[in-house]
């Protein structure tokens, strides 16, 4: 009752006030307000002012309300929250899906193996200027080449291929793409018909193969079926061993192709005969090619010593072989290291658009994967990470380090295999996937992967060695 009374007290005050301001502006300016400015300033505009005061209070309280009291009332008898809570659970098991990787192949600049590229970084070494590629002023251009890639050569092995395909080899960037693409599928094909070979008892069936290409979304989708046709023509093992399922799938980011590693993953974990099931990743690309240089001179500018903080052109290829862990036991493949589903997020604002560059992102990723999996920072013994060169990608991969990782050195232990092979967009995050593998087989201790290219979208995942199995969690006191 005292709180109607002094709501009531409130409003009579609020009129009161509104009438004092009004009738000392009228006598201020001898002003005779006539019938319908009393009713104006006397009547509507107190109703207005009062009205809209309770407007926003009603609005803000509802903006205060609990987000759970809607559903509540909506579902009295409470399915709704079960429901949500099922949900909960299958996303939180599917969270902890792995699969198990048999074998990596990659050519880039740094070399033609994980570890080459990862010795490369070790040894410092950096993109040259090349004599062949040349900029508007007559200078060879930055960039970060493969050794022995002869673009004539590959578009002559090119020659007899479809017509739609020919076309796609008009582009300089394409052709010596693919011819990267060759260097790598052609041993993993030999790995692949070893597999089979040994696999090939009727009561085991048939190997489901399936190559999952990721070509860059530059080229657009008009070549998809040409180059699935040319895929075709490797070494696969005989239609009577294991079927070939081909899929091509535009990435336009490192971290676009990550997610496509992940939906493989959470595909392999939720179907059915998983011991029969074989998964190829691969992808090749190059921006070291003097179409692009212009390109990207007339666009975002080359890296020189004017301009540090831009790209320097690079190309590669890369090639993971994937298994489900029933996969792996029946070929007896003992030595694979088993990737983790793929932590991603996209930052507020863009990398350069902040004063102080922050890692908060990329430890939030990390965090969340170690606790997902039941490793501590403490077991981590390296981290691979996708960027080049420029200052600002390194310190945010730095800074999302924290003290976390205070034990592991910066140069040794944290290799940016970008420094070496140049900007990989949109496949550096699936060759340093591979050099993950390489690492934490190498050292037999868990491994992470970093993808920060982009300027927003950043990646993480966990590779474990075989047998890793995470360190008891003390007993909370």
């Amino acid at each position: 009752m005292l709180a109607k009374v002094f709501r009531i007290a409130g409003i009579v005050l609020a009129v009161a006030l509104i009438w004092a301001l009004v009738f000392g502006w009228w006598q201020s300016n001898d002003h005779q307000p006539d019938l319908g400015d009393l009713a104006l300033y006397m009547l509507a505009l107190p109703l207005a002012l009062i009205g809209g005061y309770w407007l926003l209070r009603f609005s803000i309280d509802q903006l205060k309300a609990k987000p759970g009291s809607k559903a509540a009332a909506s579902s009295p008898t409470g399915g709704s929250d079960t429901q949500t809570s099922a949900e909960a659970k299958t996303v939180a098991a599917e969270r902890g899906f792995s699969l198990s990787v048999v074998e990596t192949f990659v050519v880039a600049a740094g070399g033609s193996s994980a570890e080459e590229i990862l010795a490369a970084v070790e040894a410092n070494k950096r993109p040259k200027p090349m004599p062949e590629l040349i900029d508007s002023s007559g200078f060879p251009a930055f960039a970060a080449t493969v050794d022995k890639l002869d673009a004539a050569v590959v578009a002559e092995a090119f020659a007899d291929s479809p017509s739609g395909l020919q076309k796609l080899l008009e582009r300089d960037d394409a052709l010596r793409a693919l011819g990267l693409l060759e260097r790598v599928l052609k041993p993993a094909c030999e790995m692949i018909a070893q597999l089979a070979e040994s696999a090939a008892d009727p009561s085991f069936g048939k190997l489901n193969l399936r190559l999952l290409y990721l070509l860059p979304a530059a080229w657009g989708n008009d070549y998809s079926a040409d180059l699935q046709f040319w895929l075709r023509s490797f070494a696969w093992p005989p239609e009577d061993v294991a079927e070939l399922y081909i899929d091509a799938i535009p990435v336009a980011s490192d971290v676009d192709a990550m997610r496509q590693v992940d939906a493989a993953i959470l595909k392999a974990n939720q179907e059915e005969g998983g011991e029969r099931l074989l998964i190829l990743v691969a992808g090749a690309m190059s921006t070291a090619t003097q179409g692009c240089i212009t390109e990207r001179e007339a666009t975002v500018g080359l890296f020189s010593s004017q301009s540090l903080e831009l790209p320097i052109p690079g190309e590669g290829a890369a090639a993971i072989l994937f298994a489900p862990k029933a996969a792996c036991a029946k070929l007896n493949l003992t030595e694979c290291v088993t990737v983790s589903r793929v932590a991603h997020a996209i930052r507020e604002k863009a990398l350069y658009a902040d004063r102080r560059i922050r890692g908060t992102l990329i430890s939030k990723l990390i965090a969340n994967l170690l606790k997902e999996f039941g490793v501590t920072a403490e077991a981590i013994k390296a981290v691979v990470v996708d960027t080049d060169h420029r200052s600002a990608h390194s310190t945010e991969m730095l800074e999302g380090f924290d003290a976390a990782f205070s034990d592991l050195d910066p140069l040794k232990d944290c290799p940016a295999i970008g420094t070496v092979n140049g900007y990989l967009t949109p496949l550096g995050g699936l060759l340093a996937l591979a050099c993950a593998c390489h690492r934490a087989r190498a050292d037999q201790a868990p491994t992470l992967c970093l993808s920060n290219q982009h300027d927003r979208e950043r990646a993480a995942l966990l590779v474990r060695p075989a047998g890793f199995s995470p360190a008891p969690v003390p007993p909370n006191t």
